[in-house]
């Protein structure tokens, strides 16, 4: 009897392996798929506005920063000329 109920579930077992085999909806996303998620989240959109948005900001910042270091470099000449002259 315990014989037969140890074949049985080896049977069983060995049976239920096969079930958990990968399926064609399992398997993995094929490019296309990929590309069809992120235009269907605007991903390529909300990149290309992050971009912008980041490319304006630095350009900004290194405005300012040109702008303030033209400033310095204004006054560390006129002193230059200022020792020169005296």
């Amino acid at each position: 009897m315990n014989r037969c109920a140890l074949a049985v579930l080896v049977c069983l077992l060995f049976a239920s392996i096969s079930f958990a085999q990968q399926s064609a909806a399992d398997a993995p996303a094929s490019r296309e798929d990929i590309e069809k998620y992120l235009d269907m989240m605007h991903a390529r959109d909300l990149a290309v506005s992050t971009m912008n948005a980041m490319t304006k900001q630095m350009h900004q910042m290194i405005h300012a920063s040109w702008k303030s270091s033209q400033t310095c470099r204004r006054i560390l000449r006129r002193a230059w000329i200022n020792r020169w002259m005296t």
